[in-house]
């Protein structure tokens, strides 16, 4: 057994881990003991063909709740985890439990779809025999998925089945990462749909409450009947309905579809439509899935934790993180009209974006200061930025951005008889705290970097001219500063658009609710927020090779490491690939020094290699560099 299981065994069989599980076993197995007995019993239930995929559903988790038991006993069981049956049975129920409610949840999305957007069609649709066909297909998929590994694993006696070394990489990453997430998204886009249209259909009811004198008493009368009609539908297995009845509530539906055309909003519509809701899906994948990724590494491989510059990193990804977590609760304002008239939901949508605005700016510019110190000021960087300094700097970050943030919860122009809008914020706010803090902390960071790249300009034309290992230093602190740079700049053009429409909107006191400028600079905004991972998986080799080991399901500590010298430690041996020192912030550095010697002396090879030693020690101490 090797260090990692004996951890694992300790860690997971503890009493309080014990006591965790036991619990959950008992609410798993109670609560669908209760549900499967529920519909099977209940006539009424059982007569539902939707409730026949959530007695599905119940029977999967409660497969669930009784592998526990199973799960637990690789922890105490030295046999079980040398027998490599019991290894593939340990994957295979729970791939196939995962595999068998992402089906079913899909059918239930599917099901609400059809019930909603299409409820005349529904019981010719959704028969007793399509939802067996759906619920057996579902079974035969995820068992079939979940068998791979008996034909497909890498077992061997050695690992003791090992969860990153008994499931090949394809099958994990490509396979079940891929389905989880296509379901997922499938199943966001289905549910949008849904509450769209439950949206528009809550708006002609209130229509016809509201204007009946609009129409004729007769046609009033007409339509409030074939409404009524219309809105009546059975999802049950009822009597199919007769053919006078059917046109009766075609007709309706047809009425209520023209009616509603009169009033109805383009704006609205386009903003909620399926394209901007798409786009937003993207987004919410990419900033999440790309944060936690960074957060991943920066925690998980000790090379990159080791370096205090990568605090701000984290820091930042967690406010990006928040953007992305955050961007449902913005589309909620389009999908459901309730939210634009409640204050509390109001003043919620402008507190999350003005901090996560503030917290990423703010980390922009101490990650500028910590590489302002790392190149004008190398030989005391030590003494500046530990990481007792790093954690007080980002913890300022946090408190200032939600003290800012926080304002327009005591602070605003709130008018019940108006909806959600930009003018909630008042006019001194946004003009001399906002505006101010977004222009001064971005010039800041500008200026810091001139400064910053002049230092680098000298830095290299001394080395130039006194050595011939130019190459070690100059390539070092030209990438460094061209991706912060990058970074610095994509927070501009994303950001900026959005505080100038947002400044034009105040000062005008012109209504941003369903505005297309508005949209396209919040869209833009937000975009920012996935950016950053892939701009560190682009330009910096070490995010990339954690990145890598943590979509293959493997610890960034296992995978092969080239020979550097991480941040914080000064470089004393001979080497010709080594670590220098101007990590922008965002990304680990490593700079390869190119020795250009003539290969037919190995004393003035090693002379070489000494002297790039030196010059690196001295110039450039406890930073990385880029490659």
């Amino acid at each position: 057994m090797n260090v990692t299981e004996e951890a694992g065994q300790e860690y997971v069989g503890s009493v309080p881990w014990m006591v965790v599980f036991s619990v959950i076993f008992v609410v798993i197995i109670s609560g669908n003991l209760l549900t499967i007995l529920a519909i099977g019993l209940s006539r009424h239930l059982s007569s539902m063909t939707a409730n026949q995929f959530i007695y599905s559903l119940a029977v999967t988790d409660l497969l669930v709740g009784l592998y526990i038991p199973y799960h637990l006993c690789f922890f105490k069981i030295q046999s079980l985890r040398e027998n490599e049956i019991a290894c593939i049975v340990r994957f295979m129920v729970p791939t196939f439990a995962c595999t068998h409610s992402i089906c079913k949840l899909l059918a239930v999305a599917g099901d609400r779809y059809i019930a909603i957007l299409h409820p005349l069609h529904y019981n010719r649709y959704m028969t007793k025999r399509f939802v067996w066909g759906l619920i057996v297909g579902g079974w035969l998929f995820a068992l079939a998925l979940a068998s791979v590994p008996i034909y497909w694993n890498n077992w061997t006696e050695e690992d003791s089945c090992d969860t990153e070394k008994f499931l090949p990489t394809i099958y994990c990453v490509y396979m079940l990462t891929s389905l989880f997430g296509a379901a997922w998204i499938l199943m966001i886009l289905v549910y949008v749909k849904i509450w769209t249209e439950a949206r528009k259909h809550a708006k002609r009811i209130r229509r016809t409450v509201r204007f009946p004198q609009k129409a004729p008493v007769s046609d009033s009368k007409s339509f409030q009947s074939n409404r009524t009609a219309a809105l009546f539908v059975d999802t049950g297995d009822s009597k199919p309905f007769n053919q006078s009845t059917s046109r009766q509530l075609e007709h309706g539906r047809s009425m209520m579809e023209e009616n509603s055309t009169e009033h109805a909003t383009p704006d609205s519509d386009y903003v909620g439509g399926t394209w901007w809701i798409s786009v937003y899906c993207v987004i919410i994948c990419a900033a999440v899935a790309g944060n936690i990724l960074t957060l991943l590494a920066t925690t998980t491989s000790r090379q990159l934790s080791a370096m205090v510059a990568n605090q701000f990193i984290s820091s930042l990804a967690v406010s990006d993180l928040l953007v992305g977590m955050s961007i449902p609760y913005h589309m909620c304002f389009y999908l459901m009209e309730s939210f634009g008239h409640n204050r509390a939901t109001c003043l919620v949508r402008f507190v999350l974006v003005t901090f996560a605005c503030s917290s990423s700016i703010l980390n922009l510019f101490f990650i500028a200061t910590d590489r302002y110190a790392a190149v004008v000021h190398p030989l005391k960087y030590n003494r500046y930025m530990t990481r007792r300094t790093s954690i007080l700097l980002i913890s300022f970050v946090w408190i200032l951005s939600l003290t800012v943030s926080t304002v327009p919860i005591y602070w605003n122009t709130w008018d019940d008889e108006e909806e959600c809008d930009v003018k909630l914020i008042p006019t001194v706010y946004f003009s001399f705290v906002l505006t101010p803090m977004f222009v001064l902390v971005w010039g800041a960071m500008l200026l810091v970097y001139i400064k910053i790249c002049r230092e680098a300009s000298k830095h290299a034309k001394r080395i130039l001219s006194t050595t011939n290992l130019h190459k070690c230093h100059s390539i070092n602190d030209t990438k460094s500063i061209q991706v912060v740079m990058l970074t610095l700049g994509c927070f501009s053009i994303c950001w900026m658009p959005y505080f100038i429409v947002t400044t034009y909107f105040r000062i005008t006191n012109t209504s941003s609710k369903f505005n297309l400028l508005y949209e396209i600079a919040f869209t833009m905004a937000v975009c920012n927020s996935g950016m950053n991972p892939v701009i560190y998986a682009w330009k910096n080799s070490n995010f990339r090779e954690a990145f890598w080991c943590l979509l293959t399901c493997h610890s960034p500590n296992d995978a092969t490491k080239k020979i550097n010298y991480i941040t914080n430690h000064v470089p004393g041996s001979k080497k010709s690939s080594m670590t220098n020192g101007t990590d922008n912030g965002h990304d680990n550095v490593v700079a390869t020094c190119d020795i250009d010697v003539e290969a037919d002396s190995q004393t003035q090879r090693d002379y070489d290699e000494h002297e790039c030693s030196v010059s690196t020690e001295m110039t450039t101490v406890n930073t990385l560099s880029w490659t």
